[in-house]
This record gives C-alpha cells, sequence and structure tokens, in this order.
C-alpha cells in the first residue's frame, strides 16, 4: 500500500517515526483496526478455493491491498481469527500477484501462506506448490526444486496423493526446464504409476496429458497422441472443459509435430472454440497464438496474422506477461520472414523489456535469441554474437540443455558469418554432444548443417559433403522441412566442386523440385543463381540442362 493511503502524512522518515513512538499494544491496536476499517469498507473475501478440479474464484475489491492486510493481520491484536485472517489475506497476495505476473510477490506470499498456522494443512500444502510454481517461472530451478523434495516428504507423511502426484509434477517440470527429457519422462510415468494406484483417474489424465506434451516435445509426437487422445476423453467426461481446450491445443502441435496440417487446425479451431465459450481469454489468447504458428510454419503469413494480432490483444488485456512475450517473439519471427524488419525490431524489443520487468530468465534468453536474429539480419554479426553468447550464458546458469543447444547453434552460425571457424566448430560438437546426452528436437540437424558449412567456408569440402549427408539422413520434421531442401541444394554445389556431377545433378534436382513447393520464386531463383555461379567457376554446365 502506498504511504499516501495509508497515513495522512507521506513522508518516509516522519512515518517511520511516528509508527515506532507508537507503545506495541497500541500499534497493535491500530493494526486490528487498520484491518476492521479496510473490511467494513470492502468486505471480507472468501478462503480461495483450492480443489483438484479446475477454480474460477472471482476476484475481490481488497485483493489489491491483500498483502498488507496481511501484515495488519499478523501484527494486530491477538485473537481467535489473527493467524486465520493473516492466512486468508496471504494467499489472496499470491493469486492476486499471480494474476498480474508478479511471480517474486506471488512467491513470496504463498511460501509465507505455507507457514501459517492459520490455515489447514492441506492449503499450507497447496500454498507451497503455487510458490514453487513462481519459483520456477523466476529461474529459480535449485530452490524449487529444494522445495518439491520437502513438500514431497510432508505429503508423503500425511498420506496426501494429491500433493505426492503434484510434487512428481513439478519436478518433471524442473527437468523439463533443463532441457532434461528422460529424467522428466521418467518422474511424469512415476507420477502416472502413482495416480492409477491410487485409482486417481483425474491425476492420472492430468499426468497423461503432460506426458504428451513432453513426448511431442521430444521428437515424439506419435507416441504423445494416446495420452492426449486419453486426457481429452476424461476430461470431456468429466465437463472440465477449460482442460479439454488445453490438450485439444496440445494434441494440435502433435499433428502439426507430425504434418498433419488439418487435423492440427481441426483441433486448435475446436480449442478456441471452447475456451471462447468459457470466457478463458488466456487460454484463448494463447491457441490463438498457436494457430498463428501454424498458419507461420507452413508458409502462410498473411493467415498467420490476425491470429498474432488478436492473441497479442487478449494476453495484454488478462495480464499474461509471459504469454505476451512468446507471442510477441513468434510474431517478431513473422514479420522478419517477410522483410518487415523494422517492424520485427520494434515487437523483438518489447518482448525483451517484458521479460526483463518480469525478472524470468527463461523469457529473457527467448527474447535475447530474437533480438540476436534481428543483428544477424541487420548484418551486425559482432551485435549478433553478444546476445547469442548472452543467450547461451543464461541456459547454461538455469542448466537448461535444450536451449544450451539452440543458443550454440545461433552463435556458431554468426561466428561463422565473422569467419571464426574454429570457436564455431567447437560449439557445433557441442551441440551433437548434448544431442547425445538426451537432447531432442532439431539442433541436431541445425548443428550438423552448420558444420558442414564451416567446413566448406574452411575449405574442407570432404568433411563439409559428409555432415550434409549425414544431416538429410535424419527424419524430416515440419521444422526441418525447408532447411532440408536447402542443404541439399548445398550439397549439391559441394558436390560439384568435388567433381561429383551425377550425385550433384540428383541432388539438386530432387531439392529445387520440391523447394518450389514450399518456397517464394525469389527464393528458388537465388539458389538456381548461385548453382549456375558454382558450376561456371568449376566449368561445367548448369545442373539443370540436359
Amino acid at each position: 500500500m502506498h504511504a499516501e493511503q495509508a497515513y495522512a502524512f507521506s513522508h518516509t522518515l516522519l512515518r517511520d517515526a511516528a509508527y515506532q513512538l507508537q507503545l506495541p499494544e497500541d500499534r497493535a491496536q491500530l493494526h486490528a483496526l487498520a484491518l476492521r476499517c479496510f473490511e467494513d469498507w470492502l468486505g471480507v473475501p472468501e478462503l480461495p478455493r483450492i480443489s483438484d478440479a479446475e477454480s474460477n474464484d472471482q476476484p475481490h475489491a481488497s485483493d489489491p491491498f491483500a498483502a498488507e492486510l496481511a501484515e495488519h493481520a499478523a501484527r494486530g491484536v491477538e485473537s481467535a481469527l489473527k493467524s486465520t485472517k493473516q492466512g486468508l489475506y496471504l494467499l489472496r497476495a499470491g493469486l492476486f500477484a499471480r494474476r498480474h505476473d508478479d511471480s517474486g510477490l506471488a512467491m513470496s506470499a504463498f511460501l509465507k501462506a505455507a507457514s501459517c498456522d492459520g490455515l489447514e494443512p492441506h492449503m499450507q500444502r497447496r500454498a507451497r506448490l503455487y510458490a514453487i510454481n513462481e519459483m520456477v517461472l523466476c529461474g529459480m530451478l535449485e530452490e524449487a526444486e529444494r522445495h518439491i523434495m520437502m513438500l514431497r516428504d510432508i505429503a508423503r507423511e500425511a498420506g496426501d496423493v494429491a500433493s505426492e502426484f503434484r510434487t512428481e509434477h513439478a519436478l518433471a517440470g524442473i527437468h523439463w526446464n533443463r532441457g532434461r527429457m528422460d529424467q522428466a519422462e521418467e518422474v511424469l510415468r512415476r507420477a502416472l504409476s502413482l495416480a492409477a494406484r491410487s485409482g486417481r483417474s483425474d491425476l492420472a489424465s492430468e499426468c497423461r496429458g503432460g506426458l504428451g506434451v513432453l513426448l511431442c516435445d521430444s521428437g515424439r509426437a506419435g507416441a504423445a497422441l494416446e495420452h492426449l487422445i486419453a486426457a481429452v476423453e476424461h476430461f470431456r467426461a468429466t465437463r472440465a472443459n477449460v482442460r479439454v481446450a488445453l490438450n485439444l491445443g496440445n494434441l494440435a502441435l502433435c499433428y502439426a509435430r507430425l504434418n498433419d496440417f488439418d487435423a492440427a487446425r481441426r483441433y486448435y479451431e475446436e480449442a478456441l472454440a471452447i475456451a471462447q465459450g468459457e470466457g478463458a481469454r488466456r487460454r484463448e489468447g494463447m491457441l490463438q497464438c498457436g494457430i498463428a504458428d501454424l498458419f507461420r510454419k507452413r508458409g502462410r503469413p498473411e493467415l498467420a496474422e490476425p491470429h498474432y494480432l488478436a492473441a497479442l490483444k487478449l494476453l495484454s488485456e488478462t495480464g499474461d506477461q509471459r504469454g505476451e512475450v512468446i507471442a510477441l517473439n513468434n510474431y517478431a519471427n513473422l514479420l522478419a520472414g517477410v522483410s518487415r524488419h523494422a517492424d520485427a525490431t520494434k515487437f523483438r524489443e518489447r518482448a525483451y523489456e517484458l521479460a526483463l520487468e518480469m525478472g524470468n530468465p527463461l523469457l529473457e534468453q527467448v527474447a535475447l535469441m530474437g533480438l540476436a536474429k534481428t543483428s544477424s539480419n541487420a548484418g551486425r554479426h559482432e551485435e549478433a554474437a553478444a546476445r547469442y553468447r548472452r543467450s547461451l550464458d543464461i541456459s547454461r546458469a538455469l542448466g537448461h540443455t535444450y536451449r544450451e543447444a539452440a543458443s550454440s547453434c545461433d552463435l556458431a552460425d554468426s561466428l561463422l558469418a565473422l569467419n571464426r571457424f574454429d570457436e564455431a566448430r567447437a560449439l557445433a560438437l557441442r551441440v551433437l554432444e548434448l544431442c547425445d546426452s538426451g537432447v531432442v528436437g532439431d539442433e541436431r540437424f541445425k548443428a550438423l548443417v552448420c558444420l558442414a558449412r564451416i567446413e566448406e567456408a574452411d575449405g574442407h569440402l570432404g568433411k563439409a559433403e559428409n555432415w550434409i549427408l549425414e544431416a538429410l539422413a535424419l527424419p524430416p520434421t515440419l521444422e526441418t522441412r525447408l532447411g532440408a531442401e536447402l542443404a541439399r541444394l548445398f550439397l549439391a554445389r559441394i558436390q560439384v566442386r568435388l567433381g561429383k556431377l551425377e550425385s550433384a545433378r540428383a541432388h539438386w534436382r530432387q531439392g529445387i523440385r520440391q523447394l518450389a513447393l514450399i518456397a517464394p520464386p525469389e527464393v528458388v531463383k537465388t539458389h538456381t543463381d548461385e548453382m549456375r555461379t558454382t558450376c561456371k567457376a568449376e566449368g561445367v554446365a548448369p545442373l539443370d540442362e540436359h
């Protein structure tokens, strides 16, 4: 609460002096009076509903002052309701801060609530779980893991299956955020077993939804489908509609990864209709972003842009800064892809500002990657390298191996542009090490292509050919579809220089035919011109001539 709202005078030193001059019992009476005045004015809110079902607790007029009201309750005169009121307002303060994306304040309030004797033990356990979630958002992964272990022991001693389950779920999230997908999967499967043994189909379905997303992120979208479909069926049966929308959105993401655009769009649109019907505007915002991402990756920017704009409006209006950072960054990628670089820069800078305001290093790292792309696209490779290096430092500090791999690939590209071949090579090889140790996704493909480009630039054509062949041997994904065809054309040019003309011609024809299906004509022309320049330099006929 601001001083001018709380006292007749606002000078900090005068206020503190006046406060300290009060006798302890008088101060306690004044705190009790302040609390009573606020409750007479605004009413007494209900204790938030804490259950395993979805909760749609309505905000209360006192919520903006809840942290201060908890302090008044704690410092007021002794009464039977003193600690109960303190716990009530601490929980509401945490939920208010969480709604407004103030993770630091939310975490502090929830931790205090977890130790408040005025709350029932099950409420204390849930408050600690909420605090853990905010720690993860703040990037405090080690502290979060410590509290997870503490809460798991408390839950087991109390026989609280739901809380024990959620500690496992939270622990999987820690591993996930660090890019340790194998460990995350092991913990989620353990949680699924616990839910099944306890006869808790609701918890099992919640876990299957999480497991489905993890499998999808791990490059196993096909294996993810059965888990997400089972989760959707359960939540439909129990009429948990927002959870239905959540899992349908994740199901759409899986089908996008499986290159089934029609199914992905169908599930996104169904999820969006449910979210709109339920008034779940934050969920609606993220689904709009998902649909936009789908169109962007399919090369339909004109269809993607309205969905990004709708997502940004919803996420801004609902105060979902985390979602807004993601949407801003993805929209900027679309703008950069259609050469609207000034607009892309504006949105990336806004994403970075928001991430810094939130104090969230995970989001800061994402936004930094976007800004680095802006620098790279503008040919400012030293600036790009500095931003990618900062992104890499954050990833390593958080122990996030997937993001370390992504940052390393991009930093290697920038160093290649600066002709710093040895540094670039070391980073790309490090990415392969990370992939061998469990990092999944498209980073192996990117690292292999990067190594090929490094060796080609450094004059080692045979090594470049081997790296690119290894990249092309990987199963293609929606994300690597364009990159694979560009890599095939790059391979054809290398093989021309190596004198392997038959192989070069075969790779060229296959690559240019596929590129024409997914890229604008000017891109096809650029690569055709590059091929002809290479052939001319080698004294051979162009590969597109019979």
